[in-house]
């Protein structure tokens, strides 16, 4: 390390430094929810509805913004020489522009195929093909695909979709397979979903070897064209296949696909302002920044550390919605970016002696990964699996003990922490936060003078603390006088956001320290109450019920419930809110009565049982529930063999049951331990769990997650004793197939792989009407009309199953405590779930 100063300082002749203008800004968030009502038409208890994603959560035609379908010339393409264009000869739904380099649907929102197009040269051999996605649109899911066609346009038969194309020789790659003429024969390790900015790349090899690229990076697989019958290689032409989402491509300039791509390249690619306005060029530049990034060293980490201030900072200061920034976050993580930035900051925290230039370098690098982790769950989950979280815990107990005096040690404290909040949101994050030691390490920040670390430190440990660790988030009593200040701040901004910080975000904090006894006297002693009951009439619905499940964990304490009763519209606020129309906030406020009622009464700190598994704890259950028995005759009118169900497990979670148990509204299980949602508004019948789930240890072990189907479906399951995948044969000889309104094998984005088991942890998610179809129920008892649905609760291996985020089109977030970018898990190993509840669902009818 000797040397490294001397090469430094000759370098500094012609290399500028970074210059401190980052910008450590997060995103502005949009929290609110919608919660649609069933169709009102259909059979007694007999066909499903049909119910349409698109009816079901916010997408709407109407709402996607169709001049961006419009013709436009002021779109930005890549600059360079290119040899490729696409043909003037194209599927009917597309447009050829920019001089044959640029492809874009037209009407993207509504018509979501016949965008095929094909180049008008054949392949270069051993010259990389390379187009980018420019532009998506919302209304579908998923999207592109590209390969290669032995006919010339002019003999070219374009089909509304390149999937079953059956012409001369034909191979396309989808997301995860190669298909030769509607056929796989090849399939990739690992899915790669493009999404806007990001680059799929093809080489054809003298060799007769295909070769496919995402983002400039060679995939492991290769394809051998001789042993499909593609004996002649140079006569090959492009074809892409512009669908679903993807709505505008542009063929790759040659310089720009070169491997070599170095830092002085980079550097002459400027952006000018109007650049830095277009998410397509600002992608293209951040590409080739992380590409030229791999190779960097000591001698030249300066000069990628101003590039990083360039084309990762400033983008997101000038950017200022949340949903492009995400974009951005999302994007670097498919680039990698979290593995090159680490080792850059790697190089940069060597330095020896450092100098005020290395401390802003080092300010950068870290202020891209604050930033960037803030509104991307990806971003943070690539952090943690390259060891960026490491790094962080290994500064805070570095300069604990003087950072306080030096602004650049306080600077790199405050990224530091600021990083691990952010990526302790993701809670696939958490198995990272234990193995690191994570909570000994952070709890020493709760005690530092500096309010603002100390606030940080203490969101953070009640993101990652289990339920019997409630000691370590016990706060001075200043540090929550901040937190409640910024609360405070946030409400009367009409961003909803206080100093970086959200309304949702901060009151979801104080429920969560709130779990600590001292906690929550502290909180209200510092105000937090009115804030509380002024929040609960919000316009917002997710954050009325975020207010008032605040203030119901502040109210399990005597003196609390008293002062909250004393709190002017506290209790006629709640009255209300527990007459209103949405349903998870009328429960809530339901819910938070009973505790302030219950206190009053009893003198006494309820005692809140921290499980729901009632094998392992004593639960008081009310001698009788009219919507257990409810549920139960519908059960029962489903004949179901009564040799599939175990009753001593059997549990109602209306709210009056879940507020007799004491039950919380989300628990952790499995190892690594994984967040699920309580199912609120549901009867589960307990089924009888094969004998591998004991040997297994699943109850212990696994996730639990929920899957939503039909009440026809129910019967063919649970005689099959699993959740099949589409395409499978169930007992009986029945092949299953996508339900009606799910994408299917004749109806979906070409690469979209429907032979899959999706589930959620969320019972808000899989009990939507697009997955738990609602269907006419007139119970014999009541003679009352109701809309039933059905969801299993399943365990999940935790290491068989992927994380993505939802696919209904929501806008606004669906459950509180979960991202929309982590609502979905699926999987495609069999043997991986075990079903062990049938949930069943009645909702009164509108007459």
């Amino acid at each position: 390390m000797g040397n490294t100063k001397s090469r430094r300082n000759k370098y500094e002749k012609t290399r500028a430094k970074p210059t401190r203008t980052a910008s450590d800004e997060p995103p502005v968030q949009d929290c609110s929810s919608t919660t649609p009502s069933p169709n009102e038409s259909g059979p007694l208890f007999a066909s499903p509805i049909h119910i349409n994603a698109v009816n079901e959560q916010v997408v709407d035609v109407q709402d996607c913004h169709c001049r961006d379908c419009e013709d436009n010339d002021t779109l930005l393409t890549p600059e360079g020489e290119r040899y490729h264009t696409f043909s003037s000869k194209c599927g009917e739904n597309v447009i050829i522009k920019s001089g044959g380099t640029v492809a874009r649907r037209k009407h993207a929102c509504k018509i979501e195929k016949h965008g095929v197009v094909i180049t008008e040269q054949p392949l270069r051999v051993n010259e990389r093909f390379e187009i980018r996605l420019d532009a998506i649109v919302n209304t579908w899911s998923r999207g592109l695909e590209l390969g290669i066609t032995c006919n010339p346009s002019d003999d070219f038969k374009f089909p509304a979709s390149m999937t079953d194309y059956e012409d001369e020789l034909t191979f396309m790659w989808t997301e995860n397979h190669v298909l030769k003429n509607g056929e796989s024969v090849l399939e990739f390790k690992e899915e790669f979903h493009c999404t806007e900015g990001d680059t799929l790349g093809i080489m054809v090899t003298d060799q007769g070897m295909l070769h496919f690229y995402t983002n400039g990076n060679k995939m492991e697989e290769t394809l051998d064209l001789k042993s499909h019958g593609l004996q002649d290689s140079s006569k090959v032409y492009a074809v892409v296949d512009i669908f679903g989402e993807a709505r505008q491509v542009s063929v790759c300039a040659i310089g720009y696909v070169t491997e070599n791509l170095s830092l002085d390249d980079v550097s002459r690619r400027k952006l000018t302002d109007e650049e830095y306005k277009d998410s397509r060029a600002v992608m293209e530049q951040m590409r080739c920044l992380m590409r030229s990034m791999k190779t960097v060293a000591n001698y030249d980490m300066y000069q990628a550390a101003e590039l990083v201030r360039l084309y990762l900072l400033k983008p997101a200061k000038i950017c200022r919605d949340e949903q492009s920034r995400q974009k951005y976050g999302n994007h670097l993580a498919n680039l990698g970016a979290a593995s090159q930035l680490k080792r850059l900051l790697d190089l940069l925290m060597r330095v020896k002696d450092p100098d005020q230039d290395d401390w802003v370098a080092r300010d950068v690098v870290r202020s891209a990964c604050w930033n960037y982790s803030d509104y991307s769950l990806k971003m943070c989950r690539a952090l943690a699996q390259c060891g960026f979280l490491c790094d962080m815990l290994s500064d805070l107990g570095r300069y604990q003990s003087t950072f306080t005096d030096d602004k650049n040690q306080y600077r790199l404290v405050h990224s530091a922490v600021s990083v691990l909040h952010n990526c302790s949101k993701a809670t696939d994050n958490l198995h990272f936060y234990q193995d690191l030691k994570a909570i000994e390490r952070i709890a020493p920040y709760l005690k530092v003078s500096d309010t603002q670390i100390a606030m940080l430190a203490l969101l953070t440990l009640s993101n990652i603390i289990e339920e019997d660790e409630e000691d370590q988030v016990e706060a001075d009593i200043s540090v929550i006088a901040f937190l409640v200040e910024l609360l405070q701040g946030a409400m009367d901004q009409p961003s909803r956001r206080y100093k970086n910080f959200t309304v949702l975000e901060l009151v979801d904090g104080l429920g969560n320290i709130a779990v600590n006894t001292i906690n929550k006297i502290r909180i209200v002693d510092k105000g937090a109450t009115p804030l509380l009951v002024k929040l609960m009439s919000s316009e917002q619905p997710i954050e009325q019920e975020c207010a008032i499940k605040a203030l119901s964990v502040i109210a399990k304490l005597d003196v609390n419930s008293k002062k909250i009763i004393e709190t002017s519209d506290a209790l006629e606020v709640l009255q209300n809110l527990a007459r209103g129309q949405d349903k998870n906030v009328k429960g809530a406020a339901e819910r938070a009565l009973a505790v302030i009622l219950s206190q009053k009464q009893s003198g006494q700190i309820t005692k809140t049982i921290r499980s729901e598994d009632a094998s392992n704890y004593p639960i008081k259950e009310q001698e009788s529930c009219k919507y257990q028995e409810l549920c139960a005759r519908l059960k029962k009118l489903m004949e179901l063999p009564d040799e599939c169900f175990d009753p001593r497990h059997d549990r109602c979670y209306c709210n009056s049951c879940l507020i007799a148990r004491g039950d919380d509204p989300y628990y952790r299980r499995g190892k690594p331990p994984k967040l699920y949602g309580v199912p609120i508004g549901w009867c589960r019948f307990a089924l009888r769990v094969e004998a591998r789930a004991n040997a297994l240890n699943v109850f212990k072990n696994w996730h639990v997650g929920y899957h939503g189907t039909v009440l026809n479906s129910v019967r063919p399951i649970l005689d099959c004793g699993s959740l099949l995948m589409p395409g499978d044969t169930a007992m009986g000889g029945k092949r299953l197939g996508e339900r009606s309104g799910h994408f299917s094998d004749d109806n979906k984005p070409d690469g979209f792989d429907t032979k899959q088991v999706f589930l959620s942890p969320s019972i808000r998610y899989s009990g939507l009407n697009v997955y738990a179809l609602p269907t006419r129920y007139v119970d014999n008892v009541t003679k009352q009309t109701y809309w039933a649905r059905a969801v299993f609760q399943v365990f999940i291996n935790p290491n068989s199953y992927r994380v993505g985020p939802q696919t209904v089109g929501a806008k606004m977030p669906i459950d509180p405590k979960f991202s929309n970018q982590e609502l979905e898990w699926f999987t495609k190993q069999r043997g991986c779930i075990i079903i062990y509840g049938l949930l069943i669902n009645l909702e009164l009818a509108a007459v």
